[in-house]
């Protein structure tokens, strides 16, 4: 074969070779960067969650009871080399997301001290705390005085040489050791800097021991994580016990010098508390999960003492189970997202071998010519091929370039590059195979009988596969989608729609050969000859039926689950909440509570109680339960739309002296021996139910809840409650009336409602992600099914411009042209609307049985599938018409398109 007819050949019609290598382009690019998308968006939630965990619990923290303090003033620069040593050797992952480890020794209990001016009047007592903290002036600012000088006590020690002198210290007196205190704390005992604060007698021989206040501090930066590891510190910790009255617990800072004297005073046993904080800068979660589990399952030594081994402490995390909830949460979004691509991703493939078979066709009489003058049919396909990987491979290397550098991906593999290999490779294999052009014209059929051997075959194949693939993901449900995506759960939703389409287009000829007999009988030629062209020549509607049917159902399936999540997250968020808007914090009090009621937009509150490791006497055998006293009679109203509610209609009606009581099933009891809560004085109980969980008031699984009026006349105690629930309106804004009611309480605890926590849940990386992810698919669905539209139509333009030729010829005007065209794409679109509609109703039922949802909603249940009909049909429409509008665009192309056919027909 001569070159120049190759040549000849690879430069006839351009247009074709430019669309198919442009729609490589894209193809490839996005082939890229879904994998990358999916992979950092996975980090951003891993890191979301990181950063909305509270700092002590994603922190990894030890503690150990009875330090000992080494007065060498190099122990607090061992300890700190020591902890950087294990967090560097705790993994590449831990140590990148690991910030400067912190430590500091406080004593256990608190000291009654002597207050200069006396304990206020409304305080039962006042306790002191003393903590070493070699790092705490970073964090804090001095309002008034300095920091704690060492303590002067310390160079005395160093000059006692014997008893003699020992005693003539005690008798003496010793001088004033600096410490320092907040604002707020200084403020509330009534002292002031360089006042002297006495703590019992101490050492050996009972001296009194004076501290002086050198100075009142606030933090630096209030929000700083470092004040949610040292609590009670800024503000002192007061507790209000009904039958004593208010208990202050103040904590002081001393120099980290000051070792000598806290060791020999003998009061106060020392614990030292470490914590590591962990930042939401991960780039590898498994990596990390992995890294954290490690560190706390090996115990760690840390030098401190020269005098002494390493201590051995063993750190613990609550970052493993957020990141494992995390994950599982975003294994759920990646499933379902995979899922959704995997259609566009195979109508993709279906339109390039569609541009390979218009590209063959616009060389028809080239393609002739290079056969009739010596080509072979190797030949010829050989350099189809070969024009194909010209064309292809560049262009798969430039999408996938642009989409490298456009999405970086923490975590790059080789494997995001197999989609734009498949894709750049695909032009030549189509071209290759194509069939090579003859000048015999041919006329297929579309009918129930097929007229090719194999069409049968490959359509039996295909619907095994798709009922192998659903009959295994119903089995065995959705593999770990953080590692890698399960091949079964991608390629059963497009193996689900290519069967729909076999399907569709077995019967697609049997409405049409009705509709052809009732245009038979009219005066109109176009319908008449319009359904006769789609019974014939409706071969070329494969790829379009697939790409509408996929556009559809995608379009169906992203609303139905966006309803579906949306319900399931409010529902959760519900009854997490268990009520409209949730109170916690401080003792809320009778007055308190009638304020909150009469707010506007409250119909209702029910009051809590909170008894944590309240004795339940078994028949004499004692255990203890977290036990809940609520208001049930407006708990019952408060809770009547809540899922998930306790039944609790019986609690208000005692059995004679007999408390009735709901008790946990994860805390068995015998309900036929003598039952007691035991107070200062025991409570006779007997069990009325049992239940898993008790929506928005019960956590953990020993529990059990009581009638808090009752509780109340039986142990004669006030037990004021720490948690309201709270009813709103109907007509009125639950976040307006929460933003009123954390006024009514001065700002002081937690005010939080339902739809405040779900708008957080969807403000999350993945939720977000999952919602683009729908309208992207959806978006480039319904591109795809506009390119194959456009495609068959111009595929169809030569055999639709003899058709014209000959018509006009007879003397039939211009003007059929518009309805042949809209019979090549309007059974097809009508077609695919139901069968589309069909298969995205079908899939999210998919989806919710093999799809683990929960970790998205946050509710124990897996959600129910939701059908919002008025949103689906105005998706629907909106869909229909964005694709009858691009299809009027494109009739108008391809009548002209029609038209220049004939032009060079006439001419030849």
């Amino acid at each position: 074969m001569r070159s120049s007819l190759m040549r000849r050949q690879a430069a006839s019609s351009p247009g074709a070779s430019i669309a198919l290598a442009l729609i490589v382009l894209i193809a490839a690019g996005l082939f890229t960067a879904w994998p990358r998308l999916q992979q950092s968006t996975f980090n951003d939630e891993i890191n979301y969650q990181i950063e909305q965990t509270p700092a002590p619990v994603r922190a990894l923290t030890a503690g150990y009871g009875g330090w000992f303090l080494d007065p060498d003033p190099d122990a607090w620069s061992r300890l700190d080399a020591s902890l950087a040593d294990a967090v560097a050797d705790g993994g590449a992952a831990l140590a990148a997301s690991a910030g400067a480890p912190r430590y500091s020794v406080t004593s256990d209990e608190p000291i009654l001290p002597t207050l200069p001016n006396g304990l206020p009047s409304d305080l039962a007592d006042a306790g002191l705390r003393l903590r070493i903290d070699p790092g705490i002036a970073d964090h804090l600012r001095m309002v008034e005085g300095d920091l704690p000088a060492p303590s002067p006590v310390d160079d005395l020690f160093n000059e006692v040489q014997n008893q003699e002198e020992w005693d003539a210290l005690l008798t003496g007196g010793f001088p004033a050791t600096d410490i320092i205190l907040s604002v707020e704390t200084a403020e509330r005992l009534g002292l002031a800097v360089g006042d002297i604060v006495v703590l019992p007698r101490g050492f050996s021989g009972g001296a009194e021991i004076p501290l002086r206040l050198s100075g009142v501090f606030e933090p630096a930066d209030p929000a700083d994580p470092q004040w949610q590891f040292q609590l009670n510190t800024v503000r002192p910790l007061i507790i209000d016990d009904p039958n004593t009255g208010l208990h202050l617990t103040a904590t002081g800072y001393v120099s980290p010098e000051t070792v000598a004297w806290l060791t020999n005073t003998g009061l106060a046993t020392m614990s030292a508390e470490f914590w590591i904080p962990i930042e939401p800068t991960t780039t590898d979660t498994p990596a990390l999960i992995a890294d954290l589990r490690s560190f706390t399952g090996t115990p760690q030594d840390l030098d401190y003492s020269s005098h002494s081994p390493p201590v051995e402490v063993r750190f613990d995390s609550g970052l493993t189970d957020v990141l494992s909830g995390a994950t599982a949460r975003w294994q759920g979004t990646a499933a379902v997202l995979t899922m959704v691509a995997a259609g566009p991703a195979g109508v993709t493939f279906a339109i390039l071998a569609l541009g390979a078979r218009l590209a063959v066709s616009r060389r028809r009489t080239t393609l002739a010519l290079v056969s009739a003058r010596g080509g072979s049919g190797a030949q010829v396909r050989g350099m189809l091929g070969l024009e194909g990987l010209v064309l292809g491979l560049p262009a798969a290397a430039l999408g996938a370039a642009v989409a490298t550098v456009a999405v970086p991906s923490p975590q790059p593999g080789w494997t995001d590059y197999l989609l734009p290999a498949a894709a750049g490779l695909a032009p030549a294999v189509f071209l290759a195979a194509a069939p090579v052009p003859s000048l015999r014209a041919s006329r297929p059929d579309l009918s129930a009988r097929s007229t090719s051997r194999w069409r049968w075959v490959v359509e039996v194949v295909v619907l095994a596969l798709a009922a192998a693939a659903l009959y295994l993901m119903l089995q065995r449900g959705i593999g770990d989608a953080t590692v890698a995506a399960d091949p079964i759960a991608t390629a059963t939703p497009l193996l689900m729609a290519l069967a729909a389409c076999v399907i569709a287009l077995r019967l697609y000829p049997v409405p049409l050969r009705m509709v052809h007999a009732l245009t038979r009988s009219r005066r109109r030629l176009g319908g008449f000859l319009g359904s006769a062209r789609a019974i014939r020549e409706g071969s070329a509607g494969v790829v379009p039926m697939l790409a509408l049917i996929v556009g559809i159902s995608i379009a169906v399936f992203s609303t139905t689950m966006i309803t579906t999540l949306r319900s399931g997250t409010d529902s959760g968020a519900l009854a997490d909440a268990g009520a409209d808007i949730r109170m916690s914090g401080p003792v809320y009090s009778e007055e308190l509570i009638a304020r909150i009621a009469a707010t506007d937009g409250v119909t209702d509150v029910a009051a809590v109680t909170t008894i944590p490791n309240t004795p339940l006497s078994e028949d004499g055998t004692i255990r203890r339960l977290d036990l809940y006293a609520v208001d049930s009679d407006a708990l019952a109203r408060v809770q009547e739309d809540v899922p998930g509610a306790l039944d609790v209609s019986e609690l208000a009606t005692p059995d004679g002296d007999t408390l009735p009581i709901v008790v946990s099933t994860g805390h068995e009891v015998e309900t036929d021996v003598p039952l007691e809560l035991v107070f200062s004085d025991a409570v006779p109980v007997s069990v009325v139910g049992q239940a898993e969980a008790a929506s928005g008031v019960a956590e953990g699984r020993s529990w059990a809840i009581v009638d808090l009026d009752l509780l109340r006349e039986a142990t004669g105690q006030n037990l004021s409650p720490r948690l309201l629930l709270v009813d709103v309106a109907d007509d009125a804004d639950p976040a307006l009336v929460a933003e009123t009611l954390h006024d009514v309480v001065g700002g002081e605890g937690q005010v939080t409602s339902p739809a405040q926590n779900a708008a957080d849940v969807f403000a999350s990386p993945s939720a977000s992600s999952m919602i683009r992810g729908f309208v992207i698919a959806l978006v480039v669905s319904v591109l795809l099914s506009i390119v194959a539209l456009v495609m068959t139509l111009v595929l169809a333009a030569p055999a639709r411009g003899r058709l014209m030729a000959v018509l006009r010829t007879l003397g039939v005007g211009p003007g059929l042209t518009r309805s042949l065209v809209a019979w090549e794409t309007a059974p097809l679109t009508v077609v695919a609307i139901v069968v589309g509609t069909a298969l995205g109703l079908v899939l999210p039922q998919l989806v919710g049985a093999t799809v683990d949802l929960r970790p998205f909603t946050g509710d124990d249940a897996q959600p129910p599938i939701i059908y919002d009909p008025l949103l689906l049909v105005g998706v629907i429409a909106g869909v229909v018409a964005i694709l009858a509008g691009c299809v009027v665009l494109a009739s108008g192309i391809a009548r002209r398109l029609s038209l220049s056919v004939l032009r060079i027909g006439d001419a030849q």
